[in-house]
């Protein structure tokens, strides 16, 4: 499981059938766009080349690196798995409802949007509930000052503290489910980084209108 392998193909012509995308921008990745594509995380260039870099997943639902640049992966809505930047990876937590957004702070903590509940994974693995009460978790942002950012049910967008304490931030959306902030999510110095920030959220939001077609 979790192997590399170069047969699967694909055009990065076309929309992918992926549900998560995340640039990369540690030494090793820099630059380089992952897509969650079902069974596979493909990996590409920024000329638009593209390679799988994992497989053997049972449906790919979310991605999200770590400060050490090893790519967590939601599988199936019920477990996380981590890829190390050779391609190999191992089990990092399961037992999810429904996990379908990842997102970490500044510690490092991995926090997971999971059905009614966003839960905190600590580095080594041991989990908590950081806060609940939710319809249905769809994506998770942190802002540059450790504020959570909560995509629930469509329509809402909730803001948690560091402590876990929520109020609605804005609400009226039809089916919101992808939310990002360029400057936590594109580490400094980058060149050009608000613009790679504005297009990793641009292709979420293209895939999602695409689905709606």
């Amino acid at each position: 499981m979790l192997m590399k392998t170069s047969s699967h193909l694909f055009s990065t012509k076309y929309i992918l059938p992926a549900i998560a995308l995340t640039y990369s921008l540690t030494p090793v990745f820099a630059d380089n766009l992952f897509v969650g594509d079902t069974g596979y995380v493909d990996k590409i260039s920024p000329g638009g080349a593209g390679v799988v870099f994992a497989s053997g997943f049972n449906n790919v639902k979310a991605l999200a690196f770590n400060s050490s640049g090893n790519l967590f992966v939601a599988d199936g809505g019920s477990s996380i798995d981590e890829i190390f930047p050779n391609g190999s990876g191992v089990l990092f937590a399961s037992g999810f409802n429904n996990a379908s957004a990842l997102a970490f702070n500044s510690m490092g903590d991995l926090f997971v949007a999971d059905g009614s509940y966003v839960d905190k994974i600590l580095p080594s693995g041991a989990g908590v509930v950081f806060a609940s009460g939710f319809n249905n978790t769809r994506g998770l942002a942190f802002n540059s000052t450790g504020d959570l950012f909560v995509a629930d049910g469509g329509n809402v967008i909730d803001k948690l503290s560091p402590t876990g304490a929520g109020a609605v931030f804005a609400s009226g959306f039809n089916n919101a489910g992808a939310v990002c902030f360029p400057s936590a999510i594109i580490p400094e110095p980058v060149p050009n980084w608000p613009l790679m920030a504005w297009l990793a959220c641009a292709l979420l939001w293209r895939r999602r209108k695409t689905a709606e077609v």
